[in-house]
């Protein structure tokens, strides 16, 4: 299924799927991570507030 509007992911792109929750995680040249979550419910991303990640966003 294409993802619209994003950019389409590279080989080294890993996808992690559970109920109601997808995560995307792509290694940058600089040693860090991109990292994308989706969820069905706010309640799925909740959980990610608690990690030690420096996001860019979060509306969970």
């Amino acid at each position: 299924m294409p993802l619209r509007n994003r950019w389409v992911p590279s080989t080294e792109t890993e996808f992690h799927v559970g109920n109601g929750l997808v995560a995307q995680l792509t290694p940058r040249e600089d040693g860090t991570w991109f990292t994308f979550a989706s969820a069905r419910h706010r309640a799925h991303i909740e959980p990610l507030r608690h990690l030690d990640i420096r996001w860019g966003t979060l509306q969970g």
